[in-house]
């Protein structure tokens, strides 16, 4: 392709080349160009004509010697506008529409005769003048609005100018029934309806510009006709009269919606009736004429702003072949009485024959449609014999074919059901349509050695795959593929066989390159396939991600594209047997629609997701074997064993886990036994691998056992030896060493196992006093009134959460000395009265047990403080709370993320049951992506990774592209793994304890055939996979630090004391002197005010079969309501018991302020529903007092009668609002804060008060107990800050082998019956009135080739003078 000459953006690349036009919008770079501010620059010198023409040269010559005058007129520079600095070369690129604005202007102001000097005249005239060159362009021109392309229906390839002859010679039909012939008849009127249907619409009815633009042409044309007479018919027809012209114009005007309605009868009969007969040209009538080429004559002089167009006319005795706008060969004159066959390329009966070929509703279109279908139009060539054949060619220019689209009206004929349920079809064909170079893929091929021997087409496989699709079905064919070399030698030889490949075999996709091999977009089993989306659902490794429930969804989907096509069917159908129509009368028969196919079994959608997955797995085992980390965790677990089944059921026992500090995976391997030996090769190779990649040794290793020994060394120093040489510390996991006092607890259902578990964390850690002081800076920032007269200690018991704690405030082992006292404090507290329930059952099974289990735990002391001077936190981002910058902490310090892993694992394996050979790819893959998902966390606003992409090798090739085209890479945080060594993870390990002589590639390899060449299970519905449907897991996994997991303990009955943290509430309320206990020591003045008016209440309640209240007791509740406090008369926060989230329901959703709009729904639920509130003397002291008294009073125990007491104090309650607050005049004005309440309400409130009671019986020198959040009096050193992006490493990088691209490499031989190989002709015959004949006219400048170029031709055009006046040409096209 020629640098200097423009790549052309063309509309529509189906019609004729010379019919073709640009696209006016402008392009991603030319939008780009007009948002980057102009650069000022001193472009004097390209102002001058001959200097600009200098340097336009100048820069061509540095391409060729001898520019042509389009290439250097190419590369003159724009002096103006939004892309100054831009030459014409990449405006025509980027935005024909700006050429067609700027030239027609400057057109329009050369025309006005009083116009004054124009700014960058000769600019504007060499760029009308360049743009000549390039016929495409220059017909948006308006001065060449004659040979702007209609682009409608089948007239998409015909300019105005033909259309409006067709338009204008249909009125003259109407008026001489004898004038044509019906070839010219039909198409005349099928072009009057086509150009009509503008005509009728208002213009801001109209979409487009370029049909707003034709509607004004043919109204000008109209205008410009008035009065004279209509063109000829044929060159045998006289010149129509002035009076015969009007009375057709009249009779044309009456019957405009009778010709429209004829138009669309005659063009639906003929398009039914051409169905049956060969697509290809009628015999000519014998009064058709020759065509003819207009051009424009040599007197009109030629100037830049004049260009010289040569405009081919079309006529009305065109073919209907021609009408329809596609290229076409010369074909035969003479009449034949028998249609000739037409034969379609490469088709196959078999395809036609269900159940295992194309659906029926897809044969017609694929065959028949142009458009749309397989094949181009059908056209003539000889064979060897020298007999006419016609052919239908497969178009080479798509693999995709979508089938027309569903009608959405109903016409004269009944629509058919096969035109509602048609689907696409997927042709796969890299050689003929990407030219692709493929090499044989057998071993033993004699061409082995030979560079230049490919493979060539031999045919179409007549096999045809059904693909299940997200939302329905689609066909998938293929071309075969041969080797020459291989049946030469099949006939020499019974050794070698034929070869012969279908396209989507492995074999053969394998040679793509991968982006290529992407373009394949299904997953093939022995007999079916599935589309690659439907297995990218079930790539994510979560819980309840089975397959299970991807059928379902795939179900649902199939079934309502089904009905809702069916619904559109029937409505349509619905139309014809209305009352009144007349197509009632015929009683016509419905075509039934085909049945839903039904869906694959969730087995087949499995075994396509692990033949998807298998293709991945070397790159997960790399991604994982390329993690470290300066902190490890090492756990184990045994869930994830008990899933393994078939052949491995029971061979493993346990799953060991080695995880980092970013809560990544370094290794999991699956083992029959825990014991030294075992572990050593998954030890030995872990430290292999950071010996290979230059790492350092890791400073620390959490453990939950094995971390020291009372004489000698401990196992695990033993199993990672070389660490430990290298200064690697042994740390017992906190969390496991406060669980080991368990088996001193009788139960962990006991009252005081909370307190106890709280107590040891405290005694563990203390709180950072810089953080702690921050942390109330912004606390007290929120609270301006209240916070000044509460002292630190009181500000974080009342309104600083453990969670503010847990993520704001560092913490740090208190020393081993300092725990010993705490811990002992706390057991010798617990082993008198204090450890007791309500029910005097002690916490520990004994004193000697507690004892002994201290005893045991005080050796690992040591084991559980932070190394000195190691900091153990890591700043994952700044939160800002009431204006005060708070950095949010994630720890370094215990092994919970790696719990947290485990609780997760067994969500990565679907269902309860799993084979080994799938089991090995969902570990592998979930392991990869879990590991992928934290890495993105590593960076500085968990900006880790750009794409949510999981696939090493493609990430890869796109930033080695990137960075060599653009300067950029797509994903700066990206690192390439490290190259395998010699670890085994996963079932591999299990393997290799077992088999000696195993092998990874050769498992992994003889999986994958195990699961290419299995059977295909049959379409039976979804088996049962024993899901169970668990509750969803927190988004938000809490931090791993030991003394928080400790304290998630569920706290269902009872609080526990105000000044003991154990609450798992996100956000304290704010502090209100309200919210003390009224009977708590600082309770609010005028409860006695509250009691009295409580007890007034009660005896309304207990008053029996009133509703009117007496005089006395109205006074009593009046003068009572008057003694009450303001605050007691308010209402500060109503909590409902079944608490709603304002703003997400659906109901009284309102827009605004969220502040705002959170009121104003409360006001519109008020309205609909009132939601019982919770009985807290925090926010209503009468309520929770009238309800208090109303449980205690005596005469309410002895009403029960059986009746359960939470009901019978609901009803009571629900008898005094309904006396006081409604029926009573003056006591409902007076708006006492009865708030509605259940009998759930009640229950909550009995419950809550008896475990307070039983709590506080046992509330007995707990002093110790009650956790006093201790303060480290030293500072410490500031925490890390997450890095910008990810750190580059001098480790070695796996190496990619790509397969390079040899797409467009392979020569196709010559197909006969291709019709783009032919250029456009000419219309057949046509006619053109001439007094004289033309002038000879200078030659046009050739356009240069661009990327539209044709193919290499000639025309030969022979006049001959048939009439006087009319001069006819026949063109014919001869190949060079």
């Amino acid at each position: 392709m020629d640098p200097l000459m423009p790549s052309l953006c063309i509309l529509d690349t189906s019609v004729p080349q010379d019919r073709q036009q640009c696209v006016l919008k402008a392009s991603k770079e030319a939008r780009a160009a007009q948002l980057k501010p102009h650069q000022p620059t001193d472009d004097s010198g390209l102002r001058c004509l001959k200097t600009a023409c200098d340097e336009a040269k100048r820069r061509c010559r540095l391409v060729t010697q001898n520019p042509s005058e389009v290439q250097w007129m190419g590369q003159l520079i724009l002096t103006f506008g939004k892309y100054r600095g831009k030459s014409f070369q990449w405006l025509v690129e980027n935005d024909v529409g700006y050429i067609k604005y700027i030239v027609d202007r400057h057109v329009k102001e050369k025309q006005r005769p009083e116009r004054g000097p124009i700014n960058d005249e000769w600019v504007k005239d060499y760029l009308l003048k360049y743009i000549q060159f390039f016929p495409h362009v220059s017909c948006h021109l308006e001065m060449c609005v004659d040979r702007a392309i209609y682009g409608q229906g089948r007239f998409k390839s015909f300019t105005f100018e033909e259309m409006w002859k067709w338009y204008s010679l249909h009125k003259q039909l109407l008026s001489d029934p004898q004038c044509g012939s019906d070839h010219e008849r039909r198409m005349a009127q099928e072009a009057h309806t086509s150009v009509k249907q503008w005509l009728v619409m208002a213009e801001n009815d109209i979409a487009t510009s370029s049909l707003k633009r034709f509607r004004k042409y043919i109204l000008d044309r109209e205008k410009a006709q008035h009065g004279a007479p209509p063109p000829t018919a044929t060159a045998t027809t006289a010149t129509a009269t002035p009076s015969s012209s009007s009375a057709c114009t009249v009779a044309t005007v009456q019957e405009d919606d009778a010709v429209l309605a004829e138009a669309l009868a005659s063009y639906e009969r003929k398009a039914a009736a051409e169905k049956a007969k060969r697509p290809g040209k009628q015999s000519r009538p014998a009064s058709a004429h020759k065509s003819v080429r207009r051009t424009t004559p040599s007197s009109t002089a030629r100037s830049p702003s004049e260009p010289h167009i040569e405009v081919p006319v079309a006529a009305p005795e065109r073919t209907t072949a021609v009408m329809d706008a596609a290229p076409q060969p010369c074909r035969p004159t003479a009449t034949s009485a028998a249609q000739p066959e037409v034969t379609y390329e490469g088709w196959h009966k078999m395809w036609e024959s269900a159940p295992n070929g194309l659906p029926q509703a897809d044969v017609a279109w694929l065959k028949e449609d142009e458009t749309n279908g397989l094949f181009q139009r059908a056209a003539s060539f000889q064979d060897k014999y020298g007999k006419m054949k016609w052919r239908k060619v497969l178009k080479d220019d798509r693999m995709w074919f979508h089938p027309p689209e569903v009608p959405g009206v109903g016409g004269k004929n009944v629509p058919s059901a096969d035109s509602f349920f048609r689907s696409r079809v997927f042709f796969w064909r890299p050689v003929g349509v990407w030219r692709y170079s493929l090499r044989c893929p057998r071993a033993a091929c004699p061409a082995r050695e030979n560079k230049g021997a490919f493979l060539y087409r031999c045919g179409y496989s007549h096999t045809v795959r059904q693909i299940c699709h997200v939302s329905g079905w689609y066909s998938m064919l293929t071309e075969v593929l041969a080797c020459n070399a291989c049946r030469k030698a099949a006939k020499d030889s019974e050794e070698h066989a034929i070869g012969r490949f279908p396209s989507w075999e492995g074999c053969i996709l394998n040679q793509l390159s991968p982006a290529h091999q992407a373009m394949f977009p299904a997953v093939l089993t022995l007999r079916r396939g599935v589309d690659k989306q439907v297995v990218r659902l079930l790539r994510d490794r979560t819980e309840g991600n089975t397959m299970a429930k991807v059928w379902r969804q795939v179900q649902e989907s199939h079934c309502e594209e089904y009905l809702q096509r069916k619904d559109l069917y029937t409505t349509l159908l619905t139309q014809y047997t209305k009352p009144g129509k007349i197509t009632k009368s015929f009683s016509p028969k419905f075509q039934l629609p085909p049945p839903r196919r039904e869906l694959p079994s969730p087995r087949l959608l499995r075994k396509a997701f692990l033949l998807a997955e298998a293709e991945n797995i070397e790159d997960y085992r790399a991604q994982i074997m390329s993690t470290f980390g300066k902190v490890l965790k090492y756990d184990s677990t045994k869930k994830i064993c008990k899933k393994l089944s078939g052949d491995g059921k029971g061979t493993a026992e346990w799953c060991t886990n080695v995880g980092n500090e970013r809560s990544q995976i370094l290794m999991s391997v699956l083992t029959c036994e825990e014991s030294l030996e075992k572990m050593r090769p998954m030890a030995e190779g872990l430290m292999e691998r950071y010996q290979r990649a230059g790492e350092a040794a890791p400073e620390l290793m959490y453990v939950d056992r094995g971390c020291c020994r009372a004489l000698g060394v401990s196992s695990l120093e033993q199993l990672f030896d070389k660490w430990v040489a290298r200064g690697m510390l042994i740390r017992l996991d906190i969390f496991h060493w406060i669980h080991r006092f368990d088996a001193a607890v009788r139960t962990d259902h006991h009252s005081k196992y909370a307190l106890f578990k709280s107590a040891l964390s405290a005694a563990v850690f203390s709180y950072n006093k810089d953080d702690v002081a921050l942390l109330l800076q912004a606390v007290r920032a929120g609270l301006p009134n209240r916070a000044d007269s509460l002292s630190d200690s009181q500000l974080i018991e009342r309104h600083v959460t453990k969670r503010d704690l847990s993520h704001y405030v560092r913490r740090i082992t208190v020393g081993a000395q300092e725990t010993f006292v705490r811990v002992q404090k706390v057991i010798d507290t617990l082993k008198g009265p204090a450890g007791m329930d309500d029910n005097q059952i002690h916490l520990f099974k004994g004193n000697d047990d507690i004892d002994h289990v201290w005893q045991n735990q005080q050796k690992h002391l040591e084991c559980i403080q932070d190394p000195p001077g190691r900091n153990m936190y890591t700043i994952k981002k700044h939160v800002t709370r009431n204006g005060v910058s708070l950095p949010r902490y994630a720890t370094d310090r215990g092994s919970n993320s790696l719990e947290g892993f485990h609780s997760f694992l067994p969500s990565m394996i679907p269902g309860p049951h799993c084979a080994a050979v799938p089991f090995q790819v969902y570990l592998l893959a979930g392991i990869a992506r879990w590991n992928a998902d934290r890495e993105s966390a590593s960076v500085r606003g968990q900006q880790g990774r750009q794409h949510l992409v999981y696939v090493s090798p493609l990430v890869h090739r796109l930033n080695e592209r990137c960075q060599q085209l653009f300067g950029v890479v797509e994903d700066a945080n990206f690192r390439a793994p490290l190259p395998s060594g010699g670890e085994r993870i996963g079932l591999e390990y299990l393997f290799c304890q077992s088999t000696d002589t195993f092998n990874v590639p050769e498992h992994y390899a003889q999986t994958t055939n195990t699961l290419q060449t299995d059977e295909d299970e049959g379409d039976e519905g979804p088996a049962d996979e024993g899901e169970v449907d668990e509750a969803s897991r927190d988004d938000d996994p809490p931090d791993g630090d030991a003394g928080y997991i400790s304290d998630a303990v569920d706290d269902r009955l009872t609080p526990l004391p105000r000044n003991l943290h154990l609450t798992d509430q996100a956000v304290a309320d704010d502090f209100d002197p309200c919210a003390e206990d009224v009977c708590g020591p600082n309770h609010l003045p005028g409860y006695e005010h509250v009691e009295e008016l409580s007890r007034v209440l009660v005896d309304v309640a207990l008053e029996e079969g009133k509703l009117a209240i007496s005089n006395s007791t109205r006074q009593r509740v009046i003068a009572a309501w008057n003694g009450l406090h303001l605050h007691d008369r308010s209402i500060h926060q109503f909590d409902s018991l079944y608490s709603a989230r304002w703003g997400n329901a659906l109901f009284g959703r309102t827009n605004g302020d969220p502040a705002e709009s959170s009121l104003v729904q409360k006001l519109k639920f008020s309205k609909r529903h009132s939601a019982a509130h919770l009985l807290d003397s925090r926010k209503n002291r009468l309520m929770y007092c009238f309800v208090k008294q109303l449980w205690l009073h005596p005469h309410c125990r002895a009403k029960a009668g059986g009746l359960p007491h939470k009901h019978l104090l609901t009803r009571l309650y629900q008898r005094v609002q309904q006396r006081v607050t409604v029926d009573d005049a003056e006591l409902s004005k007076l708006g006492i804060p009865l708030l509605k309440i259940n009998s759930k309400s009640i229950a909550h409130f009995i419950r809550r008060q008896e475990a307070l009671s039983a709590a506080n019986v046992t509330d007995q020198g707990l002093s110790v107990l009650r956790r006093h959040q201790s303060i480290a009096q030293c500072s410490q050193p500031p925490a890390l800050e997450l890095p910008l992006e990810r750190p580059h490493t001098s480790r070695p990088q796996v190496t990619y082998e790509v397969t390079p691209s040899l797409a467009g490499t392979r020569k196709l031989k010559y197909r006969h019956g291709r019709t783009d190989a032919s250029p456009y002709l000419p219309p057949l015959s046509h006619t053109v009135t001439s007094p004289s004949p033309p002038a000879p006219q200078p030659e046009p400048p050739s356009p240069a080739p661009s990327q539209t170029t044709p193919r290499k031709g000639s025309y030969i055009v022979v006049a001959q003078k048939t009439l006087p006046g009319v001069l006819e040409m026949e063109a014919s096209y001869v190949w060079k």
